[in-house]
């Protein structure tokens, strides 16, 4: 292992990615956190877990987490309404559908209505921003039972708690302070865990067991762009604020915009994965989109005097100047580090802007002031 790391740190670029691949077709039986079991026939078995060296001296962690994509697979099934932070899908819902009728066949009891299932928390998710802050879980707890398990623990069965690591156990606990979650609020939790581990051992583990491969390949298009462009448009200014190492969560649950996020020292963001012959701009701009909040959301909050604290993702919400504030200025951020990097990763950006009906970055609703103040923060070469 030393003599690795020896090689790693001489290359000027290395990218290590692990896979086991396996074609096998047997039955095993998992046995879950209420201690029943489930027949599950095994198509692959896949490890991923990639890390990129860079010469800018970044590093980028890569995963694809079934916990992470359990959450947000229930998630593109929960109609937020008006809010941005919604991860609702009803195209992926219908995908869904097909998939759970065409396993119908052999496994009767794939077809779980999730929608169905979600309606009384998809009414709460419509006027309290804790229930998109609750799905942020799924990333530091990455064994699916391990999920469910923190997901009742939130809920108040302290039993749960034994399930789970010392680190997972302070996950838990600090969600709980962060959400301080009232008696109803945790029935609620509590549902949405009994809904997940229904739709786990009825469906999703199988469903997601069968697709890793395929996510893996769709991967590849990431990869390969990250390959090709890397880390250097964006490395002068993630050095300068001391984030030295990234990470991605690539999600195929991930529907709509993707989420800006910390794993320790690690700066993080989960994507959605590209679709089967997409290309991977898509993810790579979403990617480097919630990585530059954390150096254009302080310049934006200083000018404007808005309360971080008060933000919120729903239309019409108190703190929702404070979201579209925000949001303008890493809009118009990303658009000075790429057009000062390069012209034509510049006009890729735009194409990816317009596909969230944003015409043009330059007229993002900002005072000229801040807007000039953006510009001199992200046009360095």
């Amino acid at each position: 292992g030393a003599r690795l790391l020896e090689i790693i740190r001489a290359e000027d670029y290395l990218e290590l990615t692990f896979k086991v691949y396996g074609s096998y077709s047997y039955e095993v039986r998992d046995t879950d956190i209420e201690g029943g079991t489930h027949p599950r026939e095994i198509g692959v078995t896949i490890a991923f877990s990639p890390v990129k060296f860079y010469p800018e001296g970044i590093t980028v962690e890569h995963r694809i987490s079934t916990a992470l994509d359990l959450m947000l697979h229930i998630y593109a099934h929960i109609d937020m309404g008006a809010n941005n932070a919604t991860n609702y899908d009803p195209g992926y819902i219908e995908k869904i559908k097909q998939a759970k009728m065409n396993e119908s066949s052999v496994y009767s009891d794939a077809a779980l209505d999730l929608e169905k299932e979600l309606a009384e928390i998809s009414d709460w998710a419509k006027r309290d921003m804790r229930v998109v802050r609750l799905a942020f879980m799924s990333a530091y707890i990455e064994d699916p039972w391990n999920l469910i398990a923190g997901l009742r623990a939130l809920a108040g069965q302290s039993d749960q708690m034994s399930r789970l690591s010392p680190t997972e156990q302070a996950t838990v606990t600090g969600f709980s302070r962060m959400l301080n979650l009232s008696m109803n609020d945790k029935r609620l939790v509590g549902l949405l865990a009994d809904i997940m581990y229904k739709e786990y051992t009825k469906f999703y583990s199988r469903h997601h067991s069968v697709m890793a491969l395929d996510y893996d390949d769709r991967a590849d298009a990431f990869r390969a762009l990250m390959t090709e462009v890397g880390v250097a448009a964006i490395a002068p200014y993630m050095k300068e604020a001391g984030f030295h190492n990234l990470k991605v969560w690539l999600s195929e649950g991930r529907r709509v915009a993707g989420w800006g996020l910390s794993d320790g020292s690690k700066v993080g963001a989960v994507v959605p994965l590209p679709e089967e012959g997409e290309d991977g701009y898509r993810a790579y701009f979403t990617f480097v989109h919630e990585i530059t909040h954390r150096l254009s959301d302080p310049i934006v909050l200083k000018a404007t005097g808005l309360d971080p604290s008060k933000r919120d993702t729903a239309h019409g919400s108190e703190g929702y100047e404070a979201h579209r504030a925000v949001e303008s200025g890493v809009i118009l951020a990303d658009y000075w580090i790429f057009k000062t990097y390069d012209e034509e990763l510049r006009d890729k950006y735009l194409e990816w802007c317009r596909s969230y009906s944003i015409s043009d970055p330059l007229l993002v609703p900002l005072d000229e002031a801040l807007k000039q103040e953006i510009r001199e923060a992200f046009s360095r070469r």
